[in-house]
């Protein structure tokens, strides 16, 4: 009699091993199949930094060849103006990244008013010239002023600096475009008080603030292409 209840106990630790078993089994199974999808998402992972990485040596590769455009241009329009230059009537500089050709005020324009003097027109027209031989070059022609409120006098034809420095610069432009160069690449801001290159708490900062600025806007189509934009 005592050999029937050892044979039961056998077959129920036998069922109780099959069951921990089949467990054990599809356990293993759930966690193969999650392993394979992490394994398969850490090579996707894995194509992704290898695309944006090769994408953003590009980019770097552009960037260094745009930098170096942008460093032949500026020596090139340099020595073309440096006679201009060294009479006082520009200057050639770099600002935020871009090339910008400035002329004060005062060589431009009669104090308060926003129509070319003769020594304008006669530095305008050599600008027009080295401009023009540049036809797919886009420039911005920004008008600035100083921080001093237009006087009583002028209040009838001016409302305030900014109307003033867009004014010049609208002057500015016509006159470029009279001389040859493509309105399409041209636009024209007024700025002014807003954005000083001096400080305008001495006669000097403020005649330095006074300023038409030709800024030479960068071509940055290849940057685009290496970061795969849309092109419009």
């Amino acid at each position: 009699m005592s050999r029937l209840p050892l044979a039961l106990l056998l077959v129920s630790a036998a069922c109780v091993t099959q069951a921990q078993y089949d467990t054990t089994l599809q356990d293993l199974e759930r966690a193969k199949s999650e392993r394979q999808a992490c394994d398969d998402r850490l090579a996707e992972l894995e194509r992704q930094l290898q695309s944006e990485l090769s994408a953003t040596k590009e980019e770097l590769e552009e960037l260094r060849k745009q930098r170096a455009e942008v460093d032949e241009q500026f020596a090139d329009l340099t020595a073309k103006l440096q006679s201009m230059i060294d009479a006082g009537d520009l200057e050639v500089y770099m600002r935020r990244g871009l090339i910008m050709i400035g002329l004060p005020s005062q060589v431009l324009f009669p104090s308060g008013k926003a129509e070319l003097s003769e020594r304008g027109q006669k530095a305008l027209g050599k600008i027009a010239a080295v401009i023009a031989a540049m036809p797919e070059r886009r420039l911005q022609i920004a008008g600035h002023t100083d921080n001093e409120p237009i006087g009583e006098k002028l209040k009838a034809e001016w409302q305030d600096n900014w109307e003033l420095s867009t004014a010049r610069a609208l002057t500015v432009t016509r006159f470029l475009v009279d001389k040859g160069v493509k309105p399409e690449n041209l636009a024209a801001a007024g700025h002014g008080e807003f954005d000083p290159v001096s400080d305008n708490k001495s006669a000097n900062g403020r005649r330095r603030n006074r300023r038409i600025e030709l800024i030479l806007v960068p071509d940055l189509s290849g940057l685009g292409k290496a970061a795969g934009a849309t092109k419009r």
